[in-house]
C-alpha cells in the first residue's frame, strides 16, 4: 500500500509544483490567472475528497481508487496532447477531482489496515507519499526543461502504474471484500462534531499558507533569477528530509501529543513566513524549506490521525474526506489570495499576511479536544 501511495504521488508531482510556472511562463498568463486555475483545481479536489470519503464507506476502496486514477491518467495525457490555455483549465479541474477521490480512501484504508490506530500508520503513508514527492519533483524540473508535455505524459504513466497496483494487489487477505471495517455506515451524512470542525478549519488555513511555496514563492524565485532546477531542488530536499525526519520523530516523540505536534508545527510555519519577508540568498531559502519541512512533519500526519480517532465506526472515509476536503479548499483559496497579494502589493505584505493566517490557525488548533478518540493515538 505504501508503495502504491508513493507511485501516485510521484505522478501528481510532475504537475502540481510546476502549475504556476507553466501558466505564467509558458501560457503567458498573470499569476492571478494561474491562481484562478488552481482555485478550480483545488475546488474540484475538495469535492472529490468528500465524494471519495463517503463512497469508500459505502462501496470500499477499489472502485474509488481505480476511478480516481483513471480520471488522472486521461486528463494528464490530454494536457500533453492539447496545449491550450482554456482546455488546460478544464483538464486541471478534472485532474483535481480524480486525485481528490484517491486521498481519503488511501488514508481511511491505512487506518483500517492498522486498527491499533495511532499516528504511526498515517506517518508510514505520509513518508511513502513524500518519497513520491522527492522522486517526482527531482525528475519534474529536468523533464519540464525538455518540454512540459513530457511532464504531463510522465504523470499519466505513473497513475497508470498505480491503477495496475490497485487492480492486482489491493484485494484479498487484510483488504477484504471492501477494504473497510465490517460495520454499516452511521446515518447518511457525516456525524460532525466541534473537534472535527476545528480540525478541518485549522487544516484549511494551514494549507492556504503552505501552498504559497508552490505558487507565489515559486514565481518570486523565478523573478529573483533562480532556475527551475533550483526551485525543484527545494522540493527534493523537502521529500528527502521527510524520509529521514518522520521516522526520527516517531522514535523521539512518544505518547499521545497530536495537538501539541500540530501547534509546534504551525509555529514553525509562522517563523518561516516571517523570515521570507526579508532579502535572502539561495542558501536562506534552502534553510527555510528545511525548517518548513520540520513543521510539516509535525502537522500533516497528525491531522488524519486525529480525524481517524474522532470517526465513528463506518465513517472513517467520511472523516478523512472532511479533512482532505479542507486541505483542498486551502489549496483552492491560497493560490488565489496569494496571487492577488503578490500582483498588488510588495513581497513583504504577502509574507506577513501569511503569518497572520497562521496565528489564527494556531489559535484554532489550540481549541481542539481529542478526548473523544476511540483508539489510542500513541501506538
Amino acid at each position: 500500500m505504501s508503495l502504491a501511495m508513493g507511485v501516485q504521488v510521484a505522478g501528481a508531482s510532475f504537475i502540481w509544483p510546476l502549475n504556476a510556472i507553466y501558466v505564467h511562463e509558458v501560457l503567458g498568463k498573470s499569476l492571478t490567472t494561474a491562481g484562478i486555475l488552481l482555485f478550480f483545481n483545488a475546488g474540484a479536489g475538495a469535492l472529490g475528497s468528500l465524494v471519495g470519503g463517503r463512497a469508500f464507506d459505502r462501496w470500499g476502496h477499489r472502485p474509488i481508487l481505480l476511478g480516481g486514477a483513471f480520471v488522472a491518467v486521461l486528463t494528464a495525457l490530454a494536457m500533453a496532447l492539447f496545449p491550450s490555455f482554456l482546455l488546460y483549465g478544464v483538464l486541471l479541474t478534472f485532474f483535481g477531482f480524480g486525485t481528490g477521490l484517491i486521498y481519503p480512501a488511501m488514508y481511511a484504508l491505512a487506518g483500517i489496515l492498522w486498527p491499533e490506530g495511532g499516528r504511526r500508520a498515517f506517518a508510514a503513508v505520509y513518508v511513502a507519499a513524500n518519497a513520491g514527492v522527492a522522486a517526482g519533483t527531482a525528475a519534474a524540473g529536468f523533464v519540464a526543461s525538455i518540454g512540459f508535455q513530457w511532464s504531463f505524459t510522465a504523470s499519466s504513466l505513473f497513475f497508470a502504474a498505480f491503477m495496475l497496483m490497485v487492480a492486482y494487489s489491493f484485494r484479498g487477505g487484510r483488504f477484504g471484500r471492501r477494504g473497510q471495517a465490517d460495520v454499516p455506515a452511521v446515518g447518511e451524512g457525516i456525524a460532525w462534531n466541534r473537534s472535527l470542525f476545528l480540525l478541518s478549519l485549522g487544516f484549511f488555513l494551514a494549507w492556504s499558507v503552505y501552498v504559497q511555496w508552490q505558487t507565489t514563492i515559486a514565481t518570486f524565485l523565478q523573478a529573483s533569477g533562480y532556475s527551475l532546477s533550483q526551485y525543484s531542488l527545494l522540493w527534493t530536499l523537502n521529500g528527502g528530509l521527510i524520509l529521514v525526519g518522520q521516522p526520527l520523530l516517531n522514535h523521539l516523540w512518544r505518547g499521545d501529543h497530536l495537538r501539541r505536534q500540530m501547534l509546534l508545527g504551525i509555529g514553525l510555519y509562522g517563523v518561516v513566513f516571517a523570515l521570507l519577508g526579508f532579502s535572502l540568498s539561495y542558501g536562506g531559502y534552502v534553510f527555510l524549506m528545511g525548517l518548513m519541512t520540520v513543521g510539516e512533519i509535525m502537522v500533516w500526519p497528525a491531522v488524519p490521525a486525529a480525524a481517524q480517532s474522532l470517526a465513528p465506526k463506518g465513517q472513517e472515509g467520511a472523516y478523512q474526506g472532511a479533512v482532505g476536503s479542507a486541505a483542498s479548499l486551502g489549496r483552492m483559496v491560497g493560490p488565489l489570495l496569494g496571487g492577488w497579494i503578490y500582483d498588488t502589493f510588495p513581497w513583504k505584505v504577502l509574507s506577513f499576511s501569511m503569518v497572520g493566517l497562521l496565528l489564527v490557525s494556531l489559535w484554532i488548533f489550540s481549541r481542539i479536544e481529542l478526548r473523544e478518540r476511540r483508539v489510542p493515538l500513541s501506538s
